[in-house]
């Protein structure tokens, strides 16, 4: 499996089991070897499976035995999406641009990055960098997004334990993508003078690689929902309670950083992302993570540390009594 344009970023799938079952093997093959390559932008897969032709004890060629695995129908029933054949890519027609609300973006330098790291990651892209996020909606109006939100499922199939398709026709999904975007160079070593108008226009434009993308699910308060069970989910229960059939609980459903960008900040950006959307809609009532690994435990930990730092509010958190209900709220 791997990734690329420019370039080709190569890593296994970490769940096969999803796909061909539990003992995650192909039957019926020697020596089967899967390929997908999705671009690096827009994901278009590509996709190969390959074998040595089994031979009779007399060296004709054998049939594939009764049983064997239909690999590209196992593929496209449990990891969908519109996948081609290398020879039957379909020719790009304009560069790629991201879709959807832009939500903001920031440098290396926000990732706590120092300037030579973030000097040798442009000098190495060919051009400024900044990371951006862009949130795309499910429902009927979907339009063109379908196809690349589905692409993304296909590729968190295998990237994410116990991962399902999110339903891209209810509008209580949504998608957060987070993007590299590098402004090229127009030379190896840019002129201070040229204006960054000039250098786009000789290079044709910004190129965007994807980093991430984590999926959300806006879920209904129960309407059975008594006060008391309001105020044992949120310190806001008496100031919403009036209107708790407009309120809803936004769930993280998957979060996945690519391989290639792992281990360098971008999942705490994606999580605040997430607690940013929240705060600007006041229907949102909580932030909830459907069955959070000790890994996303610690990635919220440090989100929510960081924003109550923020508001300045660690002292209070040091003190014997911390006000959990105060601090809550704050964030």
């Amino acid at each position: 499996m791997c990734l690329g344009v420019q370039h080709f970023e190569f890593y296994p799938p970490l769940f096969a089991h999803q796909i061909f079952g539990d003992d995650e093997c192909i039957h019926g093959y020697m020596s089967p070897e899967i390929d997908i390559t999705y671009s690096e932008d827009s994901l278009l897969p590509a996709l190969t499976f390959t074998h040595i032709p089994l031979r009779n004890p007399d060296n004709t060629p054998a049939a594939i035995p009764p049983g064997a695995t239909d690999v590209l129908a196992a593929i496209q029933q449990n990891a969908p999406a519109d996948y081609f054949a290398p020879d039957q890519l379909p020719a790009s027609k304009k560069r790629f641009e991201p879709r959807g609300q832009l939500l903001g973006d920031y440098t290396g330098h926000e990732l706590r990055r120092g300037k030579q790291l973030v000097s040798a990651m442009e000098s190495e892209r060919g051009g400024h960098v900044r990371f951006q996020l862009f949130r795309a909606n499910a429902g009927p109006d979907i339009g063109s997004q379908r196809v690349l939100l589905q692409r993304a499922q296909s590729l968190a199939m295998w990237m994410i334990e116990a991962c399902s398709y999110i339903d891209l026709d209810d509008p209580n999904w949504s998608c957060i993508m987070l993007y590299e975007k590098t402004i090229p160079w127009a030379n190896p070593s840019p002129s201070r003078s040229q204006s960054p108008r000039t250098k786009q226009k000789e290079k044709g434009g910004p190129k965007y690689r994807l980093v991430g993308f984590v999926t959300l699910f806006r879920c209904p308060l129960g309407i059975d929902l008594t006060q008391q069970e309001l105020r044992d989910m949120s310190p806001r229960a008496d100031q919403v309670w009036e209107h708790r059939h407009q309120m809803v609980r936004l769930n993280v459903s998957q979060l996945l950083v690519l391989p290639t960008f792992q281990g360098q900040g971008h999942a705490k950006q994606l999580l605040r992302a997430v607690y940013k959307e929240a705060q600007r809609d006041h229907s949102v009532l909580d932030v909830r993570v459907e069955e959070p690994t000790d890994i996303f435990n610690a990635l919220r930990q440090s989100v929510e540390l960081d924003m109550l730092e923020e508001h300045h509010l660690l002292q209070e958190l040091r003190s014997a009594t911390p006000p959990w209900q105060h601090m809550q709220v704050a964030l």
